[in-house]
Formats: C-alpha cells, structure tokens, sequence
C-alpha cells in the first residue's frame, strides 16, 4: 500500500494506472504506425513533431480522467471482465467527446481522424489486454497472507470483512 495524498493506494492500483497510461501512449504510436505502414518518412515525421509529447499528454489526461471517473480505478470493486470492458469501453466514448471538444477549440492538438479511429481501436484491444493480464497475475503471483485480527468488537469485524472482500489487500 502506498499513501498518496493522505489516501491509501494499493499496488495492484497503481499498476493498473501505469499500465493504462503506458497502453495509451502505445495505442498513440500504433495508430500513426498503422497509418502510415507504407510511408516510414511520415511516420518519420510525425516522430519529429515537437509537439507530439503535448499531444500525447493531453490523450493521456483525457482518457485517464475518464477511466477514474467510471470507476476503473477502485480497488475496492473486485468487477467481473464484462462489467470492466463495458465501463471502459463508456470511458472511452466520454473521453472521445471531450477530446472533440478540445480539438474544435485547439485544432493543432489533433492527431487527424483516421490516426484517432486506429488508436480508439487499439487503445481498447491494448487496455483489455492489459488489465485481463493483470488480473491473472495478480491472483497467481501474490502468495495469500494468513493475518490474524484480536478483538470481538465491530471494528475487528469490519477489519475482517474488508480484507475478505478486497483481493488487493491479501
């Protein structure tokens, strides 16, 4: 457990965070790979860009905001693979709208339309992956703790219930 803003934050929270972010950028550069497969010097190009890494982050701020706001992050929520991609899937239309909001105010912040349609569709498959493989190592890689709670009172039973029902923390 990490505390971040005087908030307790679990490992297993912060992973799938980065793992996010990580897949978000990839979906980025796998998208313009992907459209320009045939042409190297333009994807050389847009390599070059010096604003490439302020697009990026704005994709990446967007997106995550979004993934925090329908609750993708809570690890409180153990969520079954169909509930996960189904919220994940809505972060990513509220994030499209955002995104098309800021790209009508700041038009130079686009990444162009065919680019933004291969890197939706690979930032899913990416985010998918990602957090189905993280849920299986999670589970087989962290070894299950024996903790023992002294006390009857209700504080020693919600201590109890809480660690029963979140996998993050055993």
């Amino acid at each position: 457990m990490f505390r971040i803003f005087d908030q307790y934050v679990s490992r297993k929270t912060v992973f799938v965070v980065a793992g996010d972010a990580l897949s978000i950028v990839a979906s980025i550069v796998l998208g313009h790979r992907i459209r320009f497969w045939n042409d190297p010097e333009s994807f050389a190009f847009f390599t070059q860009q010096p604003d490439l890494t302020f697009r990026c982050l704005t994709i990446l701020a967007v997106f995550q905001v979004c993934a925090y706001y329908n609750e993708l992050y809570r690890s409180q929520d153990q969520l079954a693979a169909s509930d996960q991609f189904f919220r994940l899937t809505q972060a990513t239309g509220v994030g499209c709208f955002f995104l098309a909001a800021i790209y009508y105010a700041a038009p130079e912040l686009s990444i162009g339309r065919s680019v933004f349609a291969m890197t939706l569709l690979s930032l899913l498959v990416l985010t998918t992956s990602l957090r189905w493989l993280a849920d299986i190592a999670w589970r087989t890689a962290l070894p299950k703790r024996n903790v023992i709670i002294l006390g009857t009172d209700e504080v020693a039973r919600r201590v109890a219930e809480e660690i029963r029902l979140r996998e993050d923390l055993n």
